[in-house]
């Protein structure tokens, strides 16, 4: 008598929906890449763009990076995540710095982002 091999059940949307009850409320951002650069987007912007030159014309440079950082930081509000958002944050900070524009901080924040939601898909079993 021969074996049956096990069906591979692909992954569905559903699946997410019991991810993100499961506490991984990352599930769903990640599985679409369209969010992730959405995300990256609104905060590249939001944070190197708007609120770094805001701050340019409040404080001086020296201090406009790590005032920001600090604000990015705080504002996604977890205080594990805090301690590696921060550096990761003056990092963004002074390369939009140095070279004038947001978008290396855009390219480097998604894939960022992307390899922390493949980490999480491979924790979770996912991959």
């Amino acid at each position: 008598m021969a074996t049956e091999k096990p069906r591979v059940r692909r992954f569905a949307l559903e699946d997410l929906d019991q991810l993100d009850r499961d506490g991984a409320g990352l599930a769903k951002g990640c599985a679409e890449p369209r969010l992730l650069w959405l995300a990256v987007d609104v905060e590249e912007l939001a944070f190197r763009g708007i609120l770094q030159e805001g701050l340019l014309k409040c404080i001086v440079p020296e201090q406009v990076v790590y005032v920001n950082a600090f604000l990015f930081a705080i504002i996604h509000m977890s205080l594990i995540s805090f301690f590696w958002l921060l550096p990761f944050a003056i990092w963004l900070g002074k390369v939009r710095m140095k070279e004038g524009t947001i978008w290396y901080g855009v390219v480097i924040h998604f894939l960022f982002n992307t390899t922390a939601c493949l980490l999480e898909f491979r924790e979770l079993g996912v991959l």
